[in-house]
């Protein structure tokens, strides 16, 4: 079990590797990171963990808080997730020192939207070294063609943003201006993951009042997402 609050204290996150292979990409330098970022996975069959720790002074953190899906300079870090596993289609995830996060969808090679708002929770956390972040993705909410009995592979892209430094570091190495990105994203497998039925219930109520005709107006309904298989919604 996994509390998701920013903080990597659970023994689990102790027993998988850690990985440190961020490269500066904004500006393209790219140098190695001058500061450690250590992000580590937890595939289970309800979803993906992510978690990270990352060294940078205390007196150098700028957190600012926003409403979802604003951009701001300001530190965070990010993963893409390419479900299709062969660079078709995938979703972004971002998380800003502070609890603020982005989110959406992407396409080849580099098509970024921000109109898909996935149920995910994450939180950050300061610490003595600088600061972490915690993530879980559940597989449920994501769209992934069926492969029985394999081992999926999933693409993957990590960066984080250093505000003070006002540098962008990724792994693998990807900066904006290249015209790769959904075909050359690094890969992870994950064992025993497979999608499932889905279905999803959004109840709506709305009140218009015009003073001016004196006319009240009330709305009220459901909605219903539905997605019997992987490949139907």
């Amino acid at each position: 079990e996994v509390r998701v609050d920013g903080k990597l204290d659970e023994a689990v996150w102790g027993d998988v590797k850690g990985y440190d292979n961020m490269i500066v990409t904004e500006p393209v330098t790219l140098e190695q990171a001058s500061l450690r970022t250590v992000s580590r996975f937890i595939a289970t069959s309800r979803g993906l963990y992510v978690g990270a720790t990352m060294e940078q002074p205390s007196d150098k953190l700028i957190s600012r808080l926003s409403a979802r899906d604003q951009y701001l300079n300001r530190d965070a870090y990010g993963v893409v997730i390419d479900t299709s596993g062969e660079g078709l289609y995938g979703y972004w995830f971002t998380v800003n020192l502070g609890g603020s996060v982005q989110d959406g969808k992407v396409a080849p090679e580099r098509s970024f939207s921000t109109e898909w708002d996935g149920p995910w929770i994450s939180d950050t956390a300061v610490t003595e070294e600088g600061w972490s972040v915690e993530m879980f993705l559940p597989w449920s909410m994501m769209t992934m063609a069926s492969s029985p009995g394999k081992n999926r592979k999933l693409g993957f892209w990590l960066n984080r943003k250093v505000a003070f430094l006002d540098e962008r570091w990724s792994w693998p190495a990807l900066p904006f201006a290249s015209p790769r990105f959904m075909s050359a994203l690094a890969t992870m497998r994950t064992p025993g993951v497979e999608p499932k039925q889905q279905i999803a219930v959004f109840p709506y109520a709305s009140h218009t009042s015009d003073q001016m005709r004196f006319e009240n107006e009330g709305r009220a309904g459901i909605d219903v997402s539905w997605r019997p298989t992987s490949n139907l919604q």
